[in-house]
């Protein structure tokens, strides 16, 4: 049995839990740069607001209904996922978590279990969520996880009953669901597989079902069939379909002034650095390539001119150090001095599993020995250094030549930031 847990539009809800003031009222977040709006309450959303508008755009209107603006916290959000995922575990062993705001619990069904029993345990869960972290969720209960995602969005149309939790534990709910569900928001579906469905006149789950095993091989291949598998109840994807490690990282950023400066560029590529090394170790990954890309400008032209470089490393690392010595030696390549750059970036590819990168080579174990030492000892450095980060804020600890964030031209603006109430001790809540 799978039960997929998803936090109702859980940016803004993560702002109320602090400001309990604004339930009930519009609430929309911004981008990194405070440029687009990026989640909206249900208030919002009743406005005709679109996810990803800039905000120029509908300024007016944001105005006109008094809705309140929040920049990206995601030193709040990424505590408060947490908190969620943590109670969730009280519940079942097995927890995939999705996303930052999804998870799936995958449990053993018993001989006493009954849909009702499965549904009372959804509640329970619900309200312990609510309760403990102050975050909504919405729940769906299915056999897989594909339908268990359907089971979701339905659960989020019972939200203002009060319930929020929707199953599909018989023929009859699931077939009844698929028949007026789009087939565009199925789980896995991509965009060119619906482009093609719907011009086969197959724009409803239901009737996606009812093609033959044949045609779905034939025009969507293995994955089309799995999909069509979970539609009716046979798991399939187990731990796929979760999303696999990223085979590519890239970190970039336009400046806020064109810079001249050879230093200015390194510190920028050196915050970009940090953030794509962090990125390789929390998936657990080695990078074997690293490239560099800067963009320039000429006074009074509107052109851009990009360059970039690339680099095999001498050996797969999420070395921050490594990294950098990498990206420095790509930048005294392709530096123009004088010339006005307006963006850089670093992207790392060629990823791979930290456990292969660190199996010595066939001919030279002793060497192999003394580097995974090193390579442990390094593991260990800037794993300390992320738990730091992690608990008390980005750039807590930095390398020298990473930027002051507070300081840097690549500075995110973010001036409708709240507190991070609860990983931040200089953030408690105050009261009275």
């Amino acid at each position: 049995m799978i039960l997929l847990i998803d936090c109702n539009n859980f940016f803004v809800s993560c702002e109320r839990v602090f400001r309990p003031d604004l339930q009930g009222k519009p609430v929309a977040v911004l981008s990194s740069n405070d440029g687009c709006i990026v989640a909206r309450s249900n208030e919002v959303k009743a406005l005709g607001i679109p996810m990803g508008v800039p905000v120029f755009q509908v300024r007016d209107l944001l105005r006109k209904n008094k809705v309140t603006l929040f920049s990206s916290n995601f030193t709040l959000y990424g505590d408060i996922s947490d908190r969620v995922m943590k109670t969730l575990m009280r519940y079942c062993d097995d927890v995939d978590v999705y996303s930052i705001d999804e998870a799936f619990l995958n449990f053993k069904i018993g001989a006493s279990d009954t849909p009702e029993s499965w549904e009372g345990l959804a509640l329970t869960m619900r309200e312990d969520i609510l309760r403990s972290v102050g975050v909504p969720v919405s729940i769906g209960i299915a056999p897989t996880k594909t339908l268990a995602k359907v089971a979701s969005e339905l659960a989020k149309q019972k939200r203002e009953q009060g319930s929020g939790v929707a199953s599909l534990l018989n023929e009859s709910m699931r077939i009844e669901a698929l028949r007026t569900y789009p087939i565009g928001e199925v789980w896995n579906i991509g965009r060119a597989h619906t482009r093609r469905l719907v011009g086969h006149n197959i724009t409803m789950a239901g009737a996606f079902c009812a093609l033959p095993t044949s045609w779905i091989q034939q025009h969507m291949g293995v994955m089309g069939l799995r999909i069509y598998y979970e539609l009716t109840g046979l798991p399939c994807f187990g731990e796929m379909g979760v999303p696999s490690a990223r085979k590519s990282i890239m970190s970039s950023r336009s400046f806020g002034t064109p810079t001249v400066s050879r230093d200015a560029l390194y510190q920028a590529l050196a915050g970009h650095v940090a953030s794509v090394g962090a990125s390789v170790r929390r998936q657990g990954s080695c990078a074997s390539k690293l490239s560099i890309m800067i963009v320039r400008r000429e006074r009074g032209d509107d052109m851009r001119y990009s360059y970039s470089r690339e680099v095999p490393l001498s050996g797969a690392s999420s070395d921050t150090r490594v990294l950098l010595k990498a990206a420095n030696a790509l930048l005294q390549e392709i530096y123009v001095p004088g010339a006005r750059y307006i963006k850089g970036g670093v992207l790392v590819s060629g990823l791979m599993p930290r456990t292969l990168a660190e199996q010595p080579t066939l001919f030279s174990s002793m060497q192999s020995s003394i580097q995974a030492e090193i390579f442990q000892s390094d593991a260990a450095v800037f794993s300390c250094v992320d738990a730091l980060n992690a608990k008390y804020g980005a750039h807590t600890v930095r390398l020298a030549a990473e930027p002051n964030p507070n300081k840097s031209m690549t500075t995110t603006k973010h001036d409708r930031i709240s507190p991070a109430y609860t990983a931040r001790w200089s953030d408690i809540a105050r009261v009275g």
